[in-house]
């Protein structure tokens, strides 16, 4: 089960980048291109062995960038699923890594005058492209399959909450931080919030609190914290879990069940060496 707190924190890169991609619903709801859209060009190759970290970033340039990457996280990002919503696949899935480099013909101009909405639309594009990697390079097919999931419920724990209202509202660019044991956010509802904690355990979370207002976040704790437990006798009070760092703030996780979606690999081949 994967810790917020554990030392590597791989993808890092994607981690910051859920600040200025939508929750998966919300892309969901944008138009499908009438084309079809492709990268101008693009490299996959095997990963070396020794590379210890791992990242996926799609730039302004029009450049996607991804290196040490599992299947598994391409289709994560390519598609707006959490990683525990794509199932299926060969065991390769998870082990096989691969260094991506592509370019698309599109960039994003670093123009103040640019429309949040239109921002936005320019990386929609771009997971679209690396979806049509993903069926070129790698043969994906796959289907959506609903099923009640387990979830977690965001809510405010019975002391009260314990965080200060946001200063100021963040831009998109400096919302969420993550390293050496913490995630800070700047700015931000607890619905975005959730959001962000959604990559980190092994659950959807939904915001259940009924607060709208904006906070300055400061979560902690301790990068020997290697498993995540709800229980929180079972967390020593020097390496607390997600869930104990959250009571700190006035926040609690609960376990429930909701309708979702499961992304189902029906086949997925590897790609051949360019």
């Amino acid at each position: 089960m994967r810790s917020l707190c554990a030392a590597d924190l791989a993808l890092v890169a994607v981690i910051l980048s859920a600040a200025t991609d939508p929750p998966r619903a919300a892309a969901q709801s944008q138009e499908i291109p009438a084309a079809r859209l492709t990268f101008e060009v693009a490299s996959v190759r095997p990963s070396n062995p020794a590379t210890l970290n791992s990242f996926s970033r799609i730039d302004p340039s029009g450049r996607y960038r991804a290196e040490n990457i599992t299947v598994r996280n391409l289709i994560s990002s390519a598609y707006g699923h959490k990683l525990f919503q794509v199932s299926g696949g060969p065991d390769w899935i998870d082990t096989a890594r691969y260094d991506i480099v592509a370019k698309s013909e599109e960039s994003l101009n670093d123009d103040p005058h640019l429309s949040g909405s239109e921002r936005q639309a320019f990386y929609d594009r771009q997971r679209y492209r690396l979806r049509s990697l993903l069926v070129d390079r790698f043969h994906l097919q796959f289907h959506m399959r609903a099923k009640d999931m387990p979830v977690y419920v965001l809510v405010v724990d019975k002391n009260g909450l314990k965080l200060p209202l946001a200063k100021e509202a963040a831009g998109p660019m400096n919302q969420l931080m993550v390293g050496s044991g913490q995630l800070i956010a700047h700015g931000v509802t607890l619905s975005q919030f959730g959001g962000h904690l959604s990559n980190f355990v092994d659950r959807e979370v939904i915001d259940k609190t009924g607060l709208t207002e904006l906070y300055d976040i400061k979560l902690e704790c301790t990068s020997e914290s290697a498993q995540m437990t709800s229980d929180d006798a079972a967390v020593s009070a020097s390496a607390p879990s997600i869930f104990v760092a959250l009571r700190q703030l006035g926040l609690k996780l609960e376990p429930e069940k909701a309708p979702g979606e499961v992304l189902v690999v029906d086949s997925l081949e590897r790609p051949s060496q360019n």
